[in-house]
């Protein structure tokens, strides 16, 4: 986003893990945006796994047309795959999966809702301790959670707060654009975590459902 009132020549580059990656450049228009793509292969890839949860740098660099770096942002991310046989099992890179865990919520008897940062570490050690390997939560998990579950090897089961909705909320347009939005939201935001096993679209709702489909 070009927040300035001239326009603005920018190059955007960056590396997965050692592989580079170039986004190429752009003028902006004075208030305007850019919205850029690339992609890269990984050949050979180290997989991300529960017992091996690799994880690549990845690295952008946003520079202005001298060459100055403006910007950097550094995260990390795996790679790996998630199918379902014929059979309605799940699989991880191929191998079935047959998993334990456990249902989270953010909060303890003394603070409530408003965790720290150790408080939310020990959240994932608990589930370690008990030797689980995925975490379910009636809504997003925190970005600590989600980076501590992608660095353990732990999967996580992404749902969105539509919980428990009687049909006749379901029927109601505004409902259902709300939902949708939640939803959309939490798959840009947490995308790029190879501990997320599925986005869930709502818990507890009527079965067989009544409301529209």
């Amino acid at each position: 986003r070009n927040v300035t009132a001239s326009p603005q020549t920018i190059r955007l580059s960056g590396y997965y893990g050692t592989a580079p990656v170039s986004f190429g450049s752009a003028t902006i228009a004075p208030h305007g945006t850019w919205t850029a793509h690339a992609s890269v292969l990984i050949a050979h890839p180290h997989l991300w796994s529960i017992d091996d949860p690799h994880l690549y740098k990845a690295t952008l660099t946003l520079a202005d047309v001298h060459g100055r770096e403006l910007q950097r942002y550094v995260t990390y991310s795996g790679i790996r795959s998630i199918t379902v046989t014929p059979g309605g099992r799940l699989e991880l890179n191929g191998r079935l999966l047959n998993l334990r865990g456990a249902f989270v919520h953010e909060q303890n008897l003394i603070d409530g809702s408003a965790l720290d940062s150790a408080q939310l570490a020990q959240l994932v050690r608990w589930i370690k301790q008990l030797g689980g390997h995925l975490i379910r939560s009636h809504y997003p998990l925190a970005p600590q959670i989600q980076e501590l579950a992608d660095r353990d090897g732990i999967l996580i089961w992404s749902e969105v707060p539509v919980y428990q909705l009687r049909s006749e909320y379901l029927a109601q347009p505004s409902v259902i654009a709300q939902a949708h939005s939640i939803l959309e939201q939490n798959i840009l935001d947490n995308e790029n975590h190879p501990s997320v096993l599925v986005w869930s679209i709502g818990s507890g709702l009527p079965s067989p459902a009544t409301g529209p489909e």
